[in-house]
């Protein structure tokens, strides 16, 4: 609940800048020192880290492909506990990425299954040892 306050105070306060600055209002100044605040508390030590609050997830990747769009769809599997699978738009700064959008948590598994389901992965009918033999 704590972090969802503190996300929602920082997106108010993203708002009330991007107001200020198209009415040309004096209130842009304190409404850039808050929001730049609330994002360095916010996204402080959080790089390449799924954050999320409830169905709304967000990542800021440090890895920025030449071939990136600058807004272009984007997609999040996550690989660890809770297992989470979303879909969303990212945004390419000069040397980040930023993803934003809507996430689902399956149902509980297991590390063994959650990794599989996670990667796509399933478990082989036949061992490692007849496979190698197969010609």
């Amino acid at each position: 609940m704590k972090s969802f306050l503190v996300m929602s105070a920082w997106l108010a306060s993203v708002v009330w800048l991007g107001i200020g600055i198209i009415n040309w209002d004096a209130m842009a100044i304190p409404a850039a020192i808050i929001a730049s605040l609330l994002g360095f508390a916010i996204f402080n030590g959080t790089m390449n880290a799924v954050q999320a609050v409830g169905p709304i997830y967000w990542i800021t990747r440090d890895l920025v492909p030449a071939n990136t769009p600058l807004i272009g769809l984007g997609f999040m599997r996550q690989t660890s506990y809770p297992w989470r699978i979303g879909k969303g738009i990212q945004i390419r700064f000069p040397r980040h990425i930023f993803q934003i959008g809507f996430c689902i948590r399956p149902a509980e598994f297991s590390d063994n299954d959650g990794l599989l389901h996670a990667l796509k992965g399933r478990f082989l009918e036949h061992k490692a040892e007849d496979i190698r033999s197969w010609d």
